[in-house]
């Protein structure tokens, strides 16, 4: 094993896939990268407000403040995921 091998962490794929119809956005990311890390780095990209945006992962709802990561919701190393990012409508 090379010093390489043992410096890499497992990663995962998080897709982040808009519904306003812009472009997919690929991350690479370790299970314990923080989601409201990922999903200001995905808004940064597009040079839109920060919480431009709600996620949603198989209907349930991913919340960008907090703790949480993609291994709290059990998301695989090695796997890929699709994340759906929907423009935040406010209603009155």
């Amino acid at each position: 094993m090379s010093a390489s091998d043992s410096d890499s962490e497992p990663e995962l794929l998080i897709e982040i896939q808009p519904t306003d119809g812009k472009a997919q956005m690929p991350f690479k990311v370790l299970p314990t990268t923080k989601f409201s890390k990922i999903f200001t780095a995905y808004e940064d990209r597009l040079n839109v407000d920060k919480g431009s945006y709600k996620y949603m992962y198989n209907g349930a709802r991913i919340h960008r403040d907090g703790d949480s990561t993609p291994k709290m919701s059990e998301f695989k190393i090695g796997r890929q995921y699709v994340v759906e990012a929907n423009l935040e409508q406010l209603g009155g």
